[in-house]
Formats: C-alpha cells, sequence, structure tokens
C-alpha cells in the first residue's frame, strides 16, 4: 500500500512525556514502512516512495509531477522484486539512496538499463526471479551469473525487447528454456551454463538472428539438437555440451560461417560427424568427446583452416586417421584417444608445425611411431598409449625435451609392440635446464640405450631391462592428464569470446 508521510516530530520541552513518547513510537512505525512492506507487494505501492526526489532526482510527488514516469516506474520494480531476487541475502536499495547508486543497477538516460548481480560470492543471491523482471522493459543486460539462484526463468524475460545480454550462468535455475526467450530479437548472448535447465530447446529458436553466442553447458537439457540453429547467421559461439541431447548433428549447422567454437561433447549423440561442418570456415575448435559417434573422421575436415583444436575422444570412430588433417597448420591440439581407429599415425602429422597436444590413446592404430613427428618443436605431450605399435622409439623424439623447443613434457606410450630400446635422449637431467618428463618409459618392458658404455661396464651396452609393467595399471596419471587437458581446452572455447 501507499507509504504514508513521516510528520516531523517537534523537540520541545512543553510537551509532555506520554506525548513525546507516543511521537516517537508513531515515528518508529510509520519510518519502518518506507523501507520494509510485505513480501509480495505491487511495483505501484512504491510509486510514491521512488517519486520522493531522493531515489528518482526530480520534484517531491505532492507538489509536481515526477520529472521521469519511466525510471520511476523501473525503481519500483526493482523495490517491489528487491526481497524475491535476494533470498537470504540483502540488497542496498532503497527510495532513500538514487537509483544510479543501487547495487548492480545501471542508469542510462530515462531508463534502467543494466541490473548487474554477478560474482557476489561473499553473500550470493539465493531467490528466484519473479515474473516482475519482465517489466523492465529498457534493460540491455540481465546477469544474475554466479549467485545460488533458483526457481524458473520467468516466460516474461520475453518481455524484454531491448536485452543484449542475458547472463544466468552457475545457479540453481529449474525446469525449461522458456519458449517467450525467442522474441528477443536483440539478444547476442545468452548464457545459463551450469544450472539444472531440462527438456528441449525451443524448436523456434532460429529466428533470433542477433545471437552471437549461446552456451547452455552443464544443464539437464534433453532432445534434439534443434535444425533452426542453422538459421542464427551471426552465432560465433555455440557451447550445448554436458547435458542430454541425443539423435545426430545436424548438418545443417554447416551454414553458421561465423561460428568459432562448437562445443557437443559429453551428449549422447549418434551417427557420424557430418562433412557438412568443413564449411564452417570461421571454426577455431571442435569438440565433440564423449558421444556415441561412429564412422570415420571426414576427410573434408582438413579445409577448417583455422581450426586450433580438433577434440573428438571418446566416440566409437572407425577407420584411418585422415593423412589430410595434416593440412591444418594452425592445429595446436589434437585429440582422437578411446575410439576404434585403425591403420598407422599418418606422418603427415608432422607438418603441424604449431601442434602441442598430439593424443591418440586406446585405439587400434598399428605400424611405426612416425619419426616425422619429432619435426614437432613445440609439441608438449605425446600419449599414444594403448594401441598396437611396433617398432623403436624414434631417438630424435628425446630431443624435443631440450631447452628452446616447446619442451615435450608428457609422452605415454606403454600397451603397445615397441621393440629396441629406450633413447639415452629421453634420460635428460632437469638440472641440465630440461624441463621435468612425465612418463611411462619405465613400463615399456624394454632397456635403456647408451650411447657408449659406461666406466666399468661390460657387454651390450644395455641397461638391464625393468620388471615387466602390470597391464591393468595402465597410465593412470596419463589418463587424469588427458582428462584435464581436454575439459581445459573446452573451457577455454567457452571463455575466449565473452563480451
Amino acid at each position: 500500500m501507499p507509504s504514508a508521510r513521516v510528520p516531523r516530530v517537534k523537540e520541545g520541552l512543553s510537551d509532555m512525556p506520554r506525548r513525546v513518547l507516543f511521537a516517537l513510537a508513531l515515528l518508529l512505525v510509520l519510518g519502518a514502512s518506507l523501507s520494509a512492506r510485505p513480501a509480495g507487494a505491487a511495483p505501484q505501492d512504491y510509486i510514491e516512495a521512488c517519486s520522493n526526489g531522493v531515489a528518482v532526482p526530480g520534484p517531491r510527488a505532492n507538489s509536481a509531477p515526477a520529472p521521469n514516469p519511466a525510471l520511476v516506474q523501473d525503481c519500483a520494480i526493482l523495490l517491489s522484486i528487491r526481497e524475491v531476487l535476494a533470498g537470504d541475502a540483502t540488497l542496498d536499495w532503497s527510495e532513500e539512496r538514487p537509483i544510479a547508486e543501487w547495487e548492480g543497477v545501471t542508469v542510462d538516460g530515462q531508463r534502467v538499463r543494466q541490473l548487474n548481480m554477478e560474482h557476489r560470492a561473499l553473500e550470493p543471491l539465493t531467490g528466484i526471479l519473479p515474473p516482475e523482471i519482465g517489466r523492465l522493459s529498457g534493460l540491455e543486460l540481465l546477469s544474475f551469473t554466479y549467485n545460488e539462484m533458483g526457481g524458473s526463468i520467468p516466460e516474461t524475460i520475453g518481455n524484454l525487447s531491448n536485452l543484449r545480454y542475458l547472463l544466468l550462468t552457475g545457479n540453481r535455475f529449474e525446469g525449461a528454456v522458456p519458449k517467450a526467450i525467442v522474441a528477443l530479437s536483440k539478444l547476442e548472448v545468452f548464457r545459463a551454463a551450469r544450472n539444472y535447465l531440462s527438456g528441449p530447446l525451443p524448436s523456434s529458436i532460429g529466428i533470433m538472428h542477433s545471437l552471437e553466442q549461446l552456451n547452455l553447458e552443464a544443464n539437464h537439457l534433453s532432445g534434439e539438437i534443434p535444425v533452426g540453429l542453422a538459421r542464427l547467421s551471426n552465432l560465433e559461439t555455440l557451447a550445448l555440451d554436458n547435458n542430454s541431447f541425443t539423435g545426430e548433428i545436424p548438418p545443417q549447422l554447416g551454414a553458421l560461417s561465423k561460428l568459432r567454437f562448437l562445443d557437443l561433447s559429453s551428449n549422447r549423440l549418434t551417427g557420424e560427424i557430418p562433412p557438412q561442418l568443413s564449411s564452417m570456415h570461421s571454426l577455431v575448435g571442435l569438440v565433440l568427446f564423449g558421444n556415441q559417434l561412429e564412422g570415420e573422421i571426414p576427410r573434408a575436415l582438413a579445409g577448417l583452416t583455422r581450426l586450433r583444436w580438433l577434440v573428438l575422444s571418446q566416440n566409437d570412430l572407425t577407420g584411418p586417421i585422415p593423412p589430410e588433417l595434416g593440412m591444418l597448420g594452425n592445429l595446436t591440439d589434437l585429440y582422437l584417444g578411446s575410439n576404434e581407429l585403425t591403420g598407422g599415425i599418418p606422418p603427415e602429422l608432422g607438418r603441424l608445425a604449431n601442434l602441442r597436444h598430439l593424443s591418440v590413446p586406446s585405439n587400434r592404430l598399428t605400424g611405426v611411431i612416425p619419426p616425422e613427428l619429432a619435426r614437432l618443436d613445440r609439441m608438449q605431450k605425446l600419449d599414444v598409449y594403448n594401441n598396437s605399435l611396433s617398432g623403436q622409439i624414434p631417438a630424435a623424439l628425446g630431443e624435443l625435451t631440450r631447452p628452446g623447443t616447446g619442451a615435450l613434457r608428457e609422452v605415454y606410450l606403454r600397451g603397445n609392440e615397441l621393440t629396441g630400446c629406450v633413447p639415452e635422449s629421453f634420460r635428460r637431467e632437469s638440472g641440465q635446464g630440461y624441463a621435468p618428463l612425465h612418463h611411462d618409459l619405465d613400463r615399456l618392458g624394454i632397456p635403456d640405450c647408451w650411447e657408449s658404455l659406461a666406466p666399468g661396464k661390460t657387454g651390450t651396452g644395455l641397461a638391464p631391462a625393468p620388471p615387466a609393467a602390470l597391464p591393468v595399471a595402465v597410465n593412470v596419471f596419463a589418463v587424469v592428464a588427458t582428462l584435464v587437458a581436454v575439459l581445459g581446452i573446452a573451457a577455454r572455447l567457452r571463455t575466449a569470446s565473452r563480451p
């Protein structure tokens, strides 16, 4: 209800004590009514308070019309939802302070343009998004990133016709992505990752032509990936990983010529990798690990000349590693592990001058470790364990551990059929300027090589072979390191183009 004006209590020794006490009590009661109203109060209950010349600068409501009725309305809406948003937290919004000084509120011109409550680590908001939020029609940015808010995203969010950024990552929002969100024709960035959203994406999402970033990773979304996403011609980031999407990857996504990052990992996607994805010529990262994809790796992916991250691990892919991947001159990370790939490691991969991580473990690869890989002087990790590789370890690979190169730091070769001996070049001392090397060389079942016999040694010049490794305990460190690296790539994909 409208708050009453607080009468001034005149101080005077002539007042009787009883009258003084009564006036003070009235002051306390009425004063409290200005700042505390019943939960669920409507915005119109705050119009008078917001017209007091303080919250919204201007003449008082009882002397002249408010100079900015739209901002007064925004003020009243925010005060009416203050407690609902805050939950167990507190907000400093009050009619006794200018609205431009309220926490998280940005006023530009005649309206509230931004409501930015992200990263309140010391006192996170624990409330909900009430339907009244849709009445703040001047909003361009709405962010509650990394709080502890719950409930559903109201359908009234579709009324925010000027909204450009909707950032809800890291909360406890549940329920469906509201269908009304497709009405936000100016929306450029929608992030609601790491929540509990469920159900399918709106089928008409393709009409959001201004959308540049869509990040809904780590929810409980399901159903098929909408074909309509292919109509989002301005889309640069699409991250739908760690959900429960099923069906095939729509080949129509190849029409997204501006797309830079595509992450569909850790879903339940089936079918083959569409060769049409090779038409996304702006693509920098393609991350599809942790699905049930089958068939061969499309050779056409070699047309993605800007690609830096190709992560296809943990699927059911078959056939050879395409030699054409050696044409991806900007590639830094190639992860193809835990598939059913056959054939050899293409020597053409030695052309990838920028490659840092080459990970192809747990496949059915045969042949030798190509000596051409020693050309990759920026390589930091070589992971080929659990295949059927044979032959000797190229001695030149060990030279990649020397200072002045990419400093090869991880080498995992176990679970193959390697012969010969471990080159001495892998046994550099870290105290000589070489980076510490994480490896499984002592578990290969082959001896070390020595360039010359050590003093007092006789015989073949080979060090005694170490004890045979237990096949069950295969490279636990390597598995963990690979997983951490893949997750790190996915994280970089999602943060590389923040507004």
